[in-house]
């Protein structure tokens, strides 16, 4: 499962339990439901279990429920024959059709409108649908995986979701969490995207400094990850040193009560300060060993004192990418 492995930077209970559950359900047709807010990878986990499934040498077709018009919906799922309506001048097919033998990924499927829902519950009983303007009806062999961003029990309360297209979408459920509820993964995260983004830009290898660190580590993220990797590509262009300084912190970090009350910074518990003083050095100390080392991690491990395959987890841990010279 290493496709799956790879695809994801963190080591926090929540993370692990993600990936243990994609790598058992993967090899499998079974429908799965995945919630959790905006940014928190639904997308991510949909392609690693798609790619680590036995449909991946099919297509994967991911589809936005929320971005395209009610109106659009049924064409768009469904697809149409030449002349079903003005403009219509040759055959389409639809996303289901394109997914065939393969994956279709239904985004924010919470925003799908009652009369299509209907027609997806079709399909998920009997694989079966009918193009805009046909008599006939058609086949699909697809897998399907869903995602929302509010629980769709909610919806079911409200009369603005199925109960019987959520018992057939709910055969295997996972809620990703937010990462304000997975503190150890920030630095990690945060090290892996700004590498990332070093390369990017074309900038020379930076740190962050300890208190960019702590501010990072306090902060509450309500764009989840998406809006972490954001914030550290926008320090990154903007930074003009080797080291990223809390200046360049965008304002809703520097002004969060999470990281602030009446002007005044407080620790978290003393479980959480001596985790970050270990992970500051451990992240220090390991970029310092491999540059002497010139990043030959063979070299680096033995100077270190820790066995090679210990030395690469570490490093992957922290998201540290070595670069020879």
């Amino acid at each position: 499962m290493t496709q799956v492995l790879d695809t994801f930077i963190g080591h926090s209970s929540q993370i692990l339990d993600v990936l243990d559950s994609i790598s058992q359900i993967a090899d499998t047709d079974a429908t799965v439901l995945l919630e959790g807010e905006t940014g928190t990878g639904k997308e991510m986990v949909a392609r690693a279990i798609h790619k680590n499934s036995k449909r991946s040498q099919h297509p994967l077709v991911c589809v936005n429920c929320g971005a395209i018009p009610n109106d659009l919906l049924e064409s768009e799922f469904f697809g149409y024959e030449k002349g079903a309506f003005t403009g219509a001048s040759r055959d389409h097919k639809g996303k289901f059709e394109q997914a065939n033998q393969g994956t279709i990924f239904l985004d924010e499927i919470d925003d799908m409108s009652y009369n299509l829902q209907v027609k997806l519950l079709r399909i998920l009983q009997w694989g079966e649908f009918s193009p805009l303007g046909s008599e006939c009806s058609k086949n699909c062999n697809v897998r399907i995986v869903a995602a929302s961003k509010q629980p769709l029990q909610k919806l079911i309360a409200t009369g603005k979701f199925r109960d019987d297209l959520y018992y057939r979408l709910n055969l295997i459920r996972l809620q990703l969490p937010p990462l304000r509820e997975r503190k150890n993964d920030i630095l990690p995260l945060a090290n892996y995207f700004l590498a990332a983004a070093c390369r990017e830009f074309h900038k020379p290898a930076l740190t962050l400094s300890a208190a960019v660190e702590a501010a990072l580590q306090d902060y509450h993220y309500p764009g989840n990850v998406r809006e972490l990797e954001n914030i550290i590509r926008r320090m990154v262009i903007f930074c003009n040193g080797t080291e990223i300084q809390k200046s360049l912190l965008p304002p809703e970090i520097n002004l969060s009560p999470y990281n602030h009350t009446n002007g005044i910074e407080y620790p978290g518990s003393f479980h959480i300060e001596k985790q970050k003083v270990i992970e500051n050095f451990e992240i220090r100390y390991l970029k310092q060993v491999l540059a002497e080392c010139h990043g030959i991690i063979r070299q680096a491990a033995t100077r270190a004192g820790i066995q090679e395959k210990n030395f690469h987890l570490k490093l992957k841990k922290y998201g540290i990418r070595p670069e020879r010279s």
